[in-house]
């Protein structure tokens, strides 16, 4: 849920008035506490935010002839993204490490062309989450281009790594993207108002450090 921003959080100690509710989450008229569920029209349970790679590092080993067409970029349009290509039986090897800086579910997108002129490959992705892999996967490209779109959940802090290993005949390229809420975006939604229920007993002190913006 996503609302305009007015304010940047109610306080996080004192007195708390309705009024400081309905100026922090852009309402107005009456409203009751029994209008303030976390989720509901007023109080937002989750924002958009931005997310950031950070400590981040990137290697290719395209061994024998090749060459770059995009390279490595991080925190461009998404956290991070490149695009590669060798050919003449050239090796077609990557590896990258980052980490983010924000807690939530992250996208990304790898595609894989093999020109073998009728002669398939199969290279293979590989994605850890602080040592831990969360993919091993084949990707066989037949002279067109094959592609494999996935998901994880990360904490703020946590690194991701990941290599590509494949080869070249005439020629091969790949390219990789790693964004928030799609392979192409830094936004990244994230839990917000944890403190505040969603049903029952609700008080003006659970809105404490409530906020409509991050």
């Amino acid at each position: 849920m996503y609302r305009d921003a007015v304010a940047m959080a109610i306080q996080s100690s004192g007195t708390i008035s309705m009024d400081d509710i309905r100026t922090e989450f852009g309402d107005t008229g009456s409203i009751a506490l029994s209008e303030c569920y976390r989720g509901g029209s007023i109080v937002p349970s989750s924002l958009s935010d931005t997310a950031t790679a950070g400590s981040t590092s990137a290697t290719s080993n395209n061994s024998g002839r090749g060459g770059v067409d995009q390279g490595f970029q991080f925190n461009s349009g998404n956290l991070f993204k490149y695009s590669l290509w060798s050919d003449n039986g050239a090796a077609n090897v990557q590896s990258w490490s980052f980490t983010v800086n924000k807690t939530g579910t992250y996208n990304y997108y790898f595609g894989y062309y093999y020109g073998g002129s009728g002669n398939p490959s199969t290279a293979t992705i590989v994605i850890a989450k602080n040592g831990t892999n969360t993919l091993n996967q084949g990707l066989t490209s037949n002279d067109s281009t094959n592609s494999y779109y996935g998901s994880c959940a990360a904490n703020a802090g946590d690194t991701i790594t990941g290599s590509f290993s494949g080869s070249s005949n005439g020629w091969s390229s790949n390219t990789f993207q790693f964004g928030g809420n799609s392979s192409g975006t830094r936004t990244v939604t994230v839990s917000s108002n944890a403190n505040v229920p969603t049903s029952g007993t609700i008080d003006l002190n659970d809105f404490y450090s409530a906020t409509n913006s991050i």
